[in-house]
This record gives C-alpha cells, sequence and structure tokens, in this order.
C-alpha cells in the first residue's frame, strides 16, 4: 500500500494462480454416430447403451490452468464538502485464465474429448478478464448517499452453438443507494441497481441458432451480469 498523502491511498495486488489437475465438469459425452460393426469401433456407445444413457457429463480433474491478475485500488477522502464526508474509490481488475493442459485417465477418451473446446473457453473466457469499479461516498450525520459503477469486460461462449463462439460486449452499470439511520440499531434504506436498465448483448440472430428461434435472449452460462435489468428495493434493517 501507498499513501502519497494523509487523505489518499493506493493499494496493488499482482498475483498468479496455478492449479493442477484442476476439477471441471466435463464435455458432454454423447455416443458414436453411425455403424458399429463392433463394440471395439464404437467403444463409448459400448458403454451408454447398456445403461440406456443417451449422453454422460461428470466432475473430474481434467485440466491444468494459470490464472495471473492485477489489483489496483485507489481511495480519496474529503472532510467538509457540504458538511460531510466523500469518499472517492476506483478499482481496477484485470485477470486472465489459461488451460495449459488437458488430460485424460481413461483408455476410451482423449483430454480434447473429455475437455472440448467449448469447455476451455468457458474457462478462458466464459467470466470477464476486465472489471473496474468507480464509487463515490457521501456521508453527512444519520444520511449516507452511495453511486457505483461496475464495468464487465466481453466474455465469450460456445457452449451451446459450437463452432460457433457468441461474444458478450463489454457493459457499465450503474447503481444508486441512500440510507438514513435512525439509530446505531436501526436503519432504512433505498436505491437502484442497474440505473439505466442495461442488458447483456442478444444471442446473435443467425449463427447462435436455436437460442434466439426457442425464445432466448441474451445469454445463458456466460453471463456477465444479470439479465433482469434494473431493479428497485426499500428495506429496513435492525442491529439486534
Amino acid at each position: 500500500m501507498l499513501r502519497p498523502a494523509a487523505n489518499f491511498s493506493i493499494t496493488a495486488d499482482l498475483y498468479r494462480t496455478d492449479i493442477i489437475d484442476r476439477i471441471v465438469f466435463s464435455s458432454t459425452i454423447a455416443p458414436e454416430g453411425g455403424a458399429c460393426p463392433t463394440p471395439a469401433a464404437c467403444p463409448i456407445r459400448a458403454i451408454l447403451d447398456p445403461l440406456r444413457v443417451g449422453q454422460a457429463q461428470f466432475f473430474t480433474n481434467a485440466i491444468d490452468t494459470e490464472t495471473r491478475g492485477l489489483d489496483v485500488v485507489l481511495e480519496h477522502t474529503t472532510r467538509g464538502v457540504a458538511g460531510g464526508t466523500l469518499v472517492l474509490s476506483g478499482q481496477l481488475g484485470l485477470n486472465r485464465t489459461e488451460v495449459k493442459a488437458r488430460h485424460s485417465q481413461s483408455a476410451v477418451l482423449t483430454g480434447a474429448q473429455l475437455f472440448d473446446d467449448a469447455q476451455v473457453t468457458l474457462i478462458e473466457r466464459g467470466q470477464p478478464c476486465q472489471h473496474h469499479v468507480v464509487a463515490a461516498d457521501f456521508s453527512r450525520g444519520a444520511w449516507n448517499a452511495n453511486l457505483r459503477a461496475n464495468y464487465y469486460g466481453e466474455v465469450q461462449g460456445q457452449g451451446f452453438t459450437a463452432p460457433f463462439v457468441q461474444t458478450w460486449k463489454a457493459k457499465w452499470l450503474l447503481d444508486l443507494s441512500s440510507r438514513y439511520s435512525l439509530s446505531k440499531a436501526l436503519s432504512f434504506s433505498a436505491g437502484v441497481n442497474n440505473l439505466f436498465d442495461t442488458y447483456p448483448t442478444r444471442w446473435d440472430p443467425q449463427r447462435a441458432a436455436p437460442f434466439p428461434q426457442m425464445g432466448f435472449t441474451h445469454c445463458w452460462e456466460t453471463c456477465p451480469f444479470g439479465i433482469n435489468g434494473r431493479t428497485m428495493y426499500a428495506r429496513a434493517e435492525y442491529a439486534f
């Protein structure tokens, strides 16, 4: 942590995380198509058909991954603003995950079959590689107000549309809240999340078939943020 001034601080964290034999959800394992003159020619079908199983998916220690990232947080406090205290903060979040290897202990499945390219895309690009936050928090007496903007970087997925890779664009979301503390134990608050009613990118109407044709509009397993749009709330809190 650096503190260039009494009311200003900078914190930076640089990290790297290596996971060997990471537990993940496998690809969808389906029987081979076409004719199978012998069980050896279609080993997956030979296993699944007697069990009357059409497809299989399971947890497995299938991959090695490396995650690198940087988090930087800045905070500036100003007292005496309109008789209160204003705290301005910013957070820069960068990260990247790579699948370094795919493994299989099976004599039937290769590492690429056990964990296919669609699953690799989910691990590497299914979560935002950038998440930034800018916030302003103002307090005066019993009152508090907070304005927060969240930036979610783009994400990609092909779990249901392979080989087409769907991209959900990066977007900002703005939240606003206020609180009044009647006492140390009782407070009332109200706010709006996603003030501008922002939604994730829609499915590509042609290349993402059949999802748009089935009525799905935005995303599935790789949503960078929720699909509920703007929400408003009011609540009372009492601490015992």
